[in-house]
């Protein structure tokens, strides 16, 4: 997902993949500016998840695509 699909995608559903999970589905909660160790800035995103709503992801934007998106 690129940055300027954040806004529209908010409160929604998306796929999250990573090399053990392939299309898990979270809610999009929060998008934040972060700086890394070598002092760029990052984006990560909050994730919920919909089982249990006490437990979040944080993750790179690009681990997530939009939940109506092909699988």
């Amino acid at each position: 997902m690129v940055l300027s699909d954040i806004k529209k995608n908010l409160g929604e559903l998306v796929l999250y993949s990573d090399k053990n999970v392939k299309n898990a589905q979270y809610r999009l909660t929060a998008c934040v500016l972060r700086k890394n160790k070598k002092n760029d800035f990052v984006y990560s995103v909050e994730l919920q998840d919909i089982q249990n709503n006490n437990s979040i992801l944080i993750c790179d934007l690009s681990r997530i695509k939009a939940g109506d998106e092909n699988q």
